[in-house]
């Protein structure tokens, strides 16, 4: 279950937040309603990005320690 929720809820949420302080702190930034479209827009792309390496590191679990398969899972995420 944690698992789960890493990869479906932290991960597109922090990239969401991300992006939001970046065009927060520019020099110019955009209007707030293009900031908020954006960020929900970021966080439904990152969520099937992180669906898929959380699956991947689900499947890898039994075969690789964590050493080993982090490199892997974030190669099927970049």
């Amino acid at each position: 279950m944690r698992r789960a929720l890493v990869f479906l809820v932290f991960g597109p949420a922090m990239a969401s937040v991300t992006a939001l302080l970046v065009m927060t702190e520019a020099s110019s930034p955009p209007p707030s309603y293009f900031r908020e479209f954006l960020v929900i827009v970021l966080f439904f792309f990152t969520l099937a990005v992180s669906a898929l390496a959380g699956c991947l590191d689900a499947y890898l679990v039994r075969a690789f320690a964590i050493p080993l398969r982090a490199p892997l899972v974030a190669a099927v995420g970049r």
